[in-house]
């Protein structure tokens, strides 16, 4: 038993596991924010959340647009679309962020079992998207579906 079990461990760390909402990526050179699941650089911040939810996917993108919108007063939808090349059930939405320094949020996000995944990306809007913010969200939301 014991030697099953610091097999299953061994096999787990060399391939890269981690438990639902530990940053398991996060974009390379980015440096921790003010929180263990947030990083930052050059005013993007990139945040890996997991919370309790019971409900479908469905249901939880409908709750992450309302509560986007609500909290950022100038937040507008911009579309959601099935995470791109992901393969299980997951998604993104991007929104714009008004005021006087316009932001892009990207949320991408899945629901599993009884946990709702959300990896958010939010950047200057005249600022160009960093492929390295993209593939460490992907790779949050897209490993936990498989």
């Amino acid at each position: 038993m014991r030697r099953t079990a610091g097999i299953i461990l061994g096999v787990c760390l060399l391939a890269g596991c981690a438990s639902p909402g530990t940053p398991s990526a996060y974009p390379s050179g980015w440096t921790p924010g003010k929180n263990a699941t947030t990083y930052v650089s050059a005013g993007q911040t990139f945040e890996l959340k997991k919370a309790p939810f019971g409900g479908t996917i469905k249901d939880f993108a409908s709750q992450l647009t309302t509560n986007t919108v609500l909290t950022n007063r100038t937040a507008k939808f911009v579309r959601s679309i099935p995470y791109p090349d992901c393969p299980g059930e997951a998604a993104l939405q991007t929104f714009a962020i008004g005021g006087k320094a316009p932001r892009s949020l990207e949320i991408g996000f899945t629901v599993t079992g009884n946990l709702a995944i959300t990896a958010s990306y939010s950047r200057p809007k005249s600022m160009a998207e960093d492929p390295q913010a993209r593939a460490a969200m992907r790779k949050d939301v897209c490993t936990v579906v498989i």
